[in-house]
């Protein structure tokens, strides 16, 4: 049975050349045939060459014995962009996404890149990915420069994307409690799963979820800290001043809306989520190329059961993304 990798980054050249020349975050400068990005809050992330070769990332990966990869281009967006140049570029980057799909059929599926900055933009930038270039996904960060990605002038989008029954797969991007986390080296390692639950809990408490029964969302890296608090949020939901919106149920029990990946190394908490979320709602990642695919590939054949398996490395990606019919 093939293995299907939901969380592959292929960081697309064009992306980065549309920010050479600047001197204020973000912006790109070149460094041996790669490139330096430099972002806001004051990280410099390098890009390799070998982290937009397609063709070198399906080498390696079907190597390590993966035979699909589904490819964003994660923690980086456009959204920080004047709304006509973001809408282009990201369109621009969704058409070489589906050249990719062509080139390696069968092999390679991108998730577009969407505006978020702009409801209407990000509309016709889905519309163009998925009903003109064929793509079956789509990613959206954490946060839109800060801000919550469950903005009400967003609803129309959500509710587009849920009529083209596309999923969104969440992926962190610089977060909000960077400058609190600096101190402990580890605002991306933490600051990034808090600020993806920020994100889901903003779709559970603005009535996202309930507005779009249909709208399937990844939710990544074993739900980020999510799953761990979900009763305590229960709790602190049914007090009587709580501030949030009427929800159909209580927090908790939206966890069966998202699905969530395998990116982890923890067997005890790949072990909680086949409970939480249900076996048919993990998918198989690596976060390749920041990760090797092996260790994660590894533990799921150690920790789950035969049946478990096939489900997580296959069968899950393949009904959400329509694989089987691409096959």
């Amino acid at each position: 049975m093939p293995v299907v990798d939901c969380q592959v980054h292929l960081h697309n050249r064009t992306f980065f050349e549309a920010h050479l020349g600047g001197h204020v975050p973000p912006y790109a400068e070149q460094d041996k045939g790669g490139y330096i990005f430099h972002t806001s809050d004051g990280s410099a992330t390098p890009i390799p060459e070998h982290y937009f070769d397609a063709e070198r990332q399906v080498e390696e990966l079907g190597a390590a014995g993966i035979d699909v990869l589904v490819s964003s281009m994660g923690a980086f967006n456009v959204d920080h962009l004047p709304t006509d140049q973001a809408q282009d570029l990201a369109m621009q980057l969704n058409e070489e996404r589906a050249e990719l799909e062509r080139a390696f059929a069968g092999r390679f599926y991108g998730l577009a890149l969407l505006p978020m900055q702009d409801a209407h933009a990000a509309i016709a930038a889905l519309e163009h990915a998925v009903g003109t270039l064929g793509l079956r996904g789509v990613c959206i960060c954490s946060n839109v420069l800060g801000e919550s990605i469950a903005d009400p002038s967003l609803k129309p989008l959500y509710r587009r994307i849920a009529d083209l029954g596309v999923p969104v797969f969440l992926h962190p991007t610089s977060t909000v409690l960077e400058p609190k986390l600096r101190r402990f080296g580890h605002e991306y390692t933490v600051g990034f799963m808090v600020d993806s639950t920020i994100a889901a809990l903003d779709l559970i408490f603005s009535g996202i979820l309930d507005d779009n029964p249909t709208l399937k969302v990844v939710h990544p890296h074993l739900g980020g800290v999510l799953p761990y608090l979900a009763r305590r949020v229960d709790h602190e939901y049914a007090k009587p001043w709580a501030d949030t919106q009427e929800l159909e149920r209580p927090p908790s029990e939206y966890l069966d809306r998202f699905y969530t990946d395998v990116v982890s190394l923890n067997p005890w908490a790949l072990r909680a989520c086949v409970e939480i979320y249900g076996p048919d709602r993990l998918l198989f990642a690596s976060d390749y190329p920041y990760w090797a695919p092996e260790p994660t590939l590894d533990l799921v054949r150690a920790e789950l059961d035969a049946d478990v398996q096939d489900a997580v490395l296959f069968r899950n990606s393949a009904a959400l993304l329509g694989l089987r019919d691409a096959s």
